[in-house]
Formats: C-alpha cells, sequence, structure tokens
C-alpha cells in the first residue's frame, strides 16, 4: 500500500509543474535515487567501482531525459525556433555525436563514425563505389 501511495505521490508531482525541465527530472527521480543507492553500494563493497557505478547512472539518467525530451518536448521547441535555427541545432548535435564516436574509436573501437549511427557523418566524404 504504501508503494502504491508513493507512486501515486511521484505520479502527480510530475504533472503539477508546467515546467518541462522539473517535469524530467521528476520523472527520472528514481533512476537518480537508484544511482546514489548503487554508488554508495559499490562504494561498501569495492571504493574502486563507485566511480564506474556513478558514471553508468549519470548515463542512465541522461538517457531518461534525453528519451522524454525527444518523445513529448523536441517538434514543439524546433517548431518554436526562429526559421533556420532548427537545423543548425540538429546539425550541432549530429557534430557533436559524430565527434564522441570518434574519440571512442581512437580509444579502441574499431567501428567507423557511420556505424553507430548508422547513416554517414555529416561532412564526411562520400565512398566511391570504384
Amino acid at each position: 500500500m504504501a508503494f502504491f501511495v508513493a507512486c501515486v505521490a511521484w505520479f502527480v508531482a510530475i504533472f503539477a509543474s508546467t515546467d518541462p525541465k522539473v517535469r524530467m527530472d521528476r520523472t527520472c527521480l528514481p533512476v537518480e535515487y537508484s544511482g546514489r543507492v548503487g554508488t554508495s553500494s559499490m562504494m561498501l563493497i569495492k571504493a574502486d567501482w563507485a566511480a564506474p557505478t556513478h558514471e553508468f547512472f549519470e548515463g542512465v539518467n541522461y538517457g531518461c531525459k534525453f528519451v522524454l525530451w525527444r518523445m513529448f518536448y523536441e517538434e514543439s521547441w524546433n517548431s518554436a525556433q526562429p526559421a533556420g535555427q532548427a537545423p543548425a541545432a540538429i546539425s550541432t548535435v549530429n557534430q557533436a555525436s559524430n565527434q564522441s564516436v570518434g574519440v571512442v574509436n581512437a580509444i579502441g573501437g574499431n567501428a567507423g563514425p557511420g556505424a553507430a549511427t548508422g547513416a554517414p557523418a555529416a561532412g564526411s566524404p562520400k565512398l566511391s563505389s570504384k
């Protein structure tokens, strides 16, 4: 019964705000708390495991917010931008994504930038079939 009440309170807290950032933060709050518990637990078991666990949950928390942004807010944000602004923002995100893939590949991955995105990177040279 207490778990049900906590879930209802969490659900109401999400919709009590009209600010998208606050809603995303509140929606992903269980992920953040799981990260705190997981990091603390790993610190108790072995101190060296705390940093990788924290980094993992930071990525999961970012992923949660990213999915919510894409599902509910991105389209309205893009349409609210002045003409010509939204494609530049998307291009910047794609370039940053391709750079991060390049860093992973330089560290030890063996796939090219197109392998992570499924498409050639923006501005990357086209390969000839000759």
